[in-house]
C-alpha cells in the first residue's frame, strides 16, 4: 500500500472537501463544512495531515494549539476500507515528530469511550488517561488523554 502523507496549515476548498468527504464515511454525526471551517479558521498553530493511496484521501488528522505549552489533536479518522492497516498510527506520529516545531512539549486528545480502537492505540503510544467525563445532555463518556513529548 502506497500512502502519502501530506501537511497543511490551513483548510483551503480542496483540503476541506477531502477531510469533509472523510467525515461523511467515517462518522455517524460529521462535522459540517462550515463547522470544520469555522473552528479551523481561528485556531493558531493548525496542523492538517491528510494520508492519500493513489491521490484518493484515506485518512486524516486535525489538531492546533491550545497553549504555548499544550497541542490539542482534535479530530482524525481513517477510511473503512483502510483500517487495520497502521494508518491512524503513523498518523498520529507524523503529528507528534511535528507538533515539537510549534514549541509545544505536551498533545492531549479526547475519544468516547465507543471508539475503543483508538483509545488503545492512544494508549499504547504513550498516553496517559487524565480524566473521564460525561455530559449533561446525553450519555456519552469522554475520555481525556495527554502525552508528553
Amino acid at each position: 500500500m502506497n500512502i502519502e502523507i501530506k501537511t497543511f496549515s490551513t483548510l483551503n476548498a480542496e483540503v476541506l472537501n477531502d477531510v469533509f468527504s472523510l467525515e461523511e464515511l467515517i462518522f455517524d454525526k460529521p462535522y459540517s463544512k462550515e463547522k470544520l471551517l469555522r473552528e479551523a479558521s481561528v485556531k493558531h498553530h493548525l496542523l492538517v495531515l491528510i494520508a492519500y493511496c493513489e491521490n484518493k484521501p484515506v485518512g486524516y488528522k486535525i489538531g492546533f494549539e491550545l497553549s504555548s505549552r499544550l497541542f490539542y489533536s482534535w479530530i482524525g479518522g481513517v477510511h473503512p476500507e483502510y483500517r487495520g492497516k497502521g494508518l491512524a498510527k503513523r498518523l498520529m506520529e507524523v503529528q507528534h515528530s511535528l507538533i515539537p516545531n510549534f514549541g509545544h512539549s505536551c498533545v492531549r486528545t479526547y475519544t468516547e469511550n465507543k471508539y475503543k480502537e483508538m483509545l488503545v492505540l492512544n494508549l499504547k503510544s504513550g498516553f496517559d488517561i487524565i480524566g473521564v467525563y460525561k455530559s449533561d445532555h446525553d450519555e456519552k463518556q469522554t475520555i481525556m488523554l495527554e502525552k508528553m513529548l
